[in-house]
């Protein structure tokens, strides 16, 4: 694995991968996807319990005390204003919805607002704005308040490791439609040079080539130019090998 791993970023050493099977590059390409997938696995539990620690805490003050019964919204320490730069956040359940206009000098100069009234809610992006009353939700069928939310929090706590598996998953499909993707250029690159070479073995080649676009793609989020870097890496790994082959059959004769 080791050496594959450091072959397969270096298309000099393509010549050698070439010899490798096609099962032992689909097994590679798994082991490099469950690495991978476990590093956004971790991440992402670890961000995941971050917000639900944050959440928590905020949840547990007493000046967001809140309560839903029937689809009315009580916040205990209402009005509340909080405003960050563009953004704002106001929440006033002394008001209904057909109130927003009485809010207009407060929400009008804001590109980003979301405003919590007592019987819905008004959410504000640059020029478009969407109205809604929680009954329109379904929240009117339900009611719940800061312990019920935390409850349900800490119940869904395992839910963050499942996303460990789901990574796996992904990144191993992933990889196999980029390695897809790459094949067709190494088989371009072929054509153009004239080179012959059996499509199996081209695809074979494509699914080490992955990894180095996978590798800077967790670092900095390249998205679809992994396929050029892929393709890339196997256009020169095809030359290569077909310079060692032609080397081979002029010592030979």
């Amino acid at each position: 694995m080791r050496n594959k791993f450091i072959f397969s970023i270096n298309p000099k050493k393509y010549v050698y991968l070439n010899k490798e099977k096609l099962s032992k590059a689909f097994l590679y390409v798994l082991l490099l996807s469950v690495i991978i997938g476990l590093v956004q696995g971790v991440m992402g539990a670890v961000l995941i319990s971050g917000i639900e620690k944050t959440t928590k805490m905020i949840l547990e003050e007493d000046e967001v005390q809140f309560e839903m019964k029937d689809g009315v919204l009580d916040f205990k320490n209402s009005p509340l204003k909080e405003e960050e730069g563009q953004a704002l956040l106001y929440i006033d359940t002394n008001k209904d919805i057909d109130d927003l206009d009485s809010l207009r000098s407060i929400t009008v100069h804001k590109d980003t607002v979301t405003v919590l009234l007592r019987d819905g809610f008004m959410v504000k992006s640059g020029s478009e704005s969407v109205t809604q009353k929680y009954s329109d939700l379904g929240l009117d069928l339900i009611n719940f308040n800061n312990d019920f939310v935390i409850s349900i929090i800490e119940k869904l706590d395992i839910v963050k490791y499942i996303i460990i598996p789901i990574m796996i998953v992904v990144n191993f499909v992933q990889l196999l439609m980029y390695a897809l993707f790459i094949s067709l250029m190494g088989i371009l690159s072929n054509l153009i040079s004239n080179r012959k070479m059996y499509y199996n073995r081209v695809f074979n080649l494509a699914l080490y080539s992955v990894t180095l676009p996978t590798i800077i793609n967790l670092i900095f989020p390249i998205g679809v130019y992994s396929i050029l870097i892929g393709g890339i890496i196997l256009m020169f790994g095809l030359s290569f090998i077909n310079d060692n082959y032609l080397k081979q059959t002029i010592d030979r004769e």
